[in-house]
Parts: structure tokens; C-alpha cells; sequence
């Protein structure tokens, strides 16, 4: 059986959301996460409050990838694929943001 070629997705490498479910030492535990583009910021889907209620919901599932990206006009956007090797997210005004988004017009 031939197995269709995955797209190259972009890595976690670092999460400063330390209020997020998923961040065990500032790295990204929740094995997938989406970016959206709202807001003028390319955020993170998967952004969870820790609370008392939702503490035991992150169960380390693995290392954060970034298995679809609507921030289209980002330059590591290739078909709503994140092709950057890693991205970092930081915490912005409540908001769960993708640093390594980058558009043209940036550079």
C-alpha cells in the first residue's frame, strides 16, 4: 500500500501561553494545533484557559505541529500548510498568537 506524502508541518518550538492547557514547560503538549487568522494576528486554535475544570484535560499528547494554517498570506503558507521547520506563539492582549507569521510586506 502507498501511503500519501504528508506536507511538511511546522513545529512548536517554544510557547510562552503559560495559561494555556497544553503548555508544560513552555512547550506545546497538544499534538496538532490549527492556526486562524482573526484580528489582524495569526492565532493559535487549540489555546485552552487552564482552570480548575480543564487542568486534567492536557494529557501531554506530544510535541505541537501545525497541522493547518488559514493565515494565507503569511510567507511559510503554502496551501494552508505551515512549511517554516518551527514556530514560536506567544501570549498577545489574551490572545494565543503565532510570532513566526511573516508577510511579504514585513520583510
Amino acid at each position: 500500500m502507498v501511503q500519501a506524502s504528508r506536507p511538511n508541518l511546522g513545529i512548536v518550538s517554544s510557547c510562552n501561553v503559560l495559561n494555556c492547557i497544553h503548555n508544560l514547560g513552555q512547550q506545546c503538549t497538544a499534538g496538532g494545533i490549527g492556526i486562524n487568522f482573526a484580528d489582524d494576528l495569526a492565532q493559535c486554535e487549540s489555546y485552552i484557559v487552564k482552570t480548575s475544570d480543564t487542568v486534567a484535560a492536557s494529557d501531554g499528547a506530544g510535541v505541537g505541529d501545525v497541522y493547518r494554517c488559514d493565515a494565507v498570506e503569511c510567507i511559510h503558507n503554502d496551501n494552508e500548510h505551515c512549511m517554516v521547520n518551527t514556530i514560536i506563539v506567544s501570549f498577545l492582549n489574551g490572545k494565543a498568537k503565532c510570532d513566526t507569521y511573516n508577510t511579504k510586506s514585513d520583510k
